[in-house]
């Protein structure tokens, strides 16, 4: 907020007519201290009518908030650091998933083709490790694409989804297979 638009608000409060609808609603602006500072200052207004109807009296009542008011000052600061962060990370992550899916291709294809030609010819051990290999390519697909989705995650709307438990344990043993 600039001086300018705080000396506005202040102009405006002395103009306020008693059945203004605006009166109504705690108005918050800045008082600058005799120091230099600003102090956040947030006045509420009641309409005081006479006995013959006559609403001609303003009782204000004004309160300082400059501590609650800069937490919100800062909180909406980092609010906006945090959605460019955000907003970063989305693009990294967008740009990441692709750049690494043409390498993982051909790291793919080419465990395939070995899978292929030499499949049953080498010891079963080969074949163990090749199969391992295929796995470990397939699992770093999945995981690109769901960096992929979480790249997107924002723009789309978030939907349920059921699974079974029992499915997610046999992956998890699946992917850890070598380790045990």
């Amino acid at each position: 907020m600039t001086q300018e638009e705080d000396k506005y608000i202040i102009r405006k409060l002395n103009q306020y007519a008693p059945n203004h609808p605006s009166l109504k609603e705690p108005i918050q602006y800045r008082i600058r201290a005799k120091d230099g500072s600003y102090v956040w200052v947030e006045t509420i207004f009641v309409v005081t009518e006479d006995s013959a109807g006559f609403k001609g009296n303003i009782l204000s009542q004004a309160r300082d908030i400059s501590k609650n008011k800069w937490i919100q000052l800062e909180l909406e600061e980092r609010t906006k650091e945090l959605e460019r962060s955000n907003a970063d990370l989305e693009t990294f992550a967008f740009v990441s998933s692709h750049d690494m899916q043409e390498p993982l291709r051909m790291i793919t294809k080419y465990i395939q083709l070995l899978k292929k030609r030499y499949g049953g010819q080498l010891d079963s051990q080969a074949d163990e490790y090749i199969d391992f290999a295929n796995r470990g390519a397939s699992n770093l697909q999945q995981l690109i694409r769901d960096l992929l989705a979480y790249s997107r995650i924002t723009r789309t709307e978030l939907k349920k989804e059921y699974f079974s438990a029992d499915e997610l344990v046999k992956q998890l043993l699946k992917n850890i297979e070598v380790e045990l």
